[in-house]
């Protein structure tokens, strides 16, 4: 086998434009959130519980109640999907994770890929909700959403209109190959409240959510 330059160029650029339109779309979601006072921070000290993981469910059930408080406001269906860091997606993941299946329980579509900005890891809440991780979060977060199965059934409609282009060309003063990428997209709020879809939660002193976890590898070692 060899490696074929032009198709990793390829791959690699596709990767980067796929990245920066997550990043995009979430961030617009922060700020639709924000703008719809749908915010909250979570003292993890103050959660209830002895150790790491004990708290670690009693922030599982706060994620649960700010999902149907989205229910309350949209008057359409709970937060369905969680966008969260990876240090909460870690303690998130230890309370179990249900393997999720692309079309079943009326999920969000998510691409069954590994990579870029957003990674998908499964389902938590028996089910209720997919979780993503974003590789790219600067702080502990998680943000609850909600995606229907109707086009305008969520807070950000996203339309592409000119899906991704390679171009191919040839610089006439070097003979140089070069690789051109676009796309062109459409990106719009809904009109209806679209904030009200998310729920943007800082985790504050995450630390104490992995104290248990901490003592238990210690005495493990010991």
């Amino acid at each position: 086998s060899y490696l074929n330059v032009e198709t990793e160029f390829v791959n690699s650029i596709t990767y980067e434009i796929g990245a920066q339109i997550d990043r995009q779309i979430l961030n617009e979601m922060f700020k639709m959130a924000i703008a719809s006072n749908n915010v909250s921070i979570i003292n993890a000290g103050n959660l209830t519980g002895i150790d790491g993981p004990s708290k670690t469910i009693a922030l599982l059930a706060r994620i649960n109640y700010l999902a149907n408080m989205i229910a309350m406001k949209t008057r359409r269906g709970g937060g369905n999907f969680i966008v969260a860091s990876p240090r909460i997606c870690s303690l998130l993941t230890m309370i179990g994770v249900t393997k999720y299946v692309a079309g079943g329980n009326g999920m969000p579509s998510i691409p069954n890929t590994a990579v870029g900005a957003l990674q998908k890891v499964g389902l938590i809440n028996d089910g209720q909700q997919l979780l993503l991780r974003d590789t790219y979060a600067a702080g502990d977060y998680v943000l609850i959403g909600y995606r229907g199965k109707q086009l305008g059934d969520t807070g950000i409609i996203y339309a592409p209109y000119v899906p991704i282009q390679i171009t191919k060309a040839l610089r006439p003063d070097s003979f140089t190959h070069e690789l051109g990428a676009r796309t062109r997209y459409g990106l719009v709020a809904n009109p209806l409240d679209g904030g009200e879809f998310y729920h943007l939660a800082k985790i504050v002193d995450a630390d104490k959510l992995i104290e248990g976890g901490a003592i238990l590898v210690n005495n493990i070692g010991n």
